[in-house]
């Protein structure tokens, strides 16, 4: 595990030194949250914005455009990752009833 961070590490810097050194950060942090993904069967946390949206609106389709922008990782996987958090809070992937 330790070489995959590395390797890691060794892409953002790398990324920093170039020309596009804005996407190249953005692209360093895609591959860090993919790994996480796939790896360590875990997703970054959440942003409070997407907590927010789940909790207030009810709104899942939000909560999944606000991860996705906020990690970069694939459509797919932000609603998973929404969804996970959904079954820890509540047991399930629904909204618990508003009676």
């Amino acid at each position: 595990m330790k070489n995959n961070l590395e390797t890691l590490m060794q892409i953002e810097e790398i990324c920093n030194i170039s020309a596009l050194k804005k996407s190249g950060v953005q692209i360093a942090n895609v591959v860090y949250n993919q790994w996480l993904f796939d790896k360590m069967e875990a997703w970054p946390d959440l942003p409070s914005e997407a907590v927010l949206a789940l909790c207030n609106n009810q709104d899942k389709l939000r909560a999944v455009r606000i991860y996705k922008e906020y990690t970069g990782l694939p459509l797919i996987e932000c609603k998973r990752a929404i969804e996970s958090f959904m079954v820890k809070q509540w047991g399930f992937e629904r909204f618990p009833s508003k009676g």
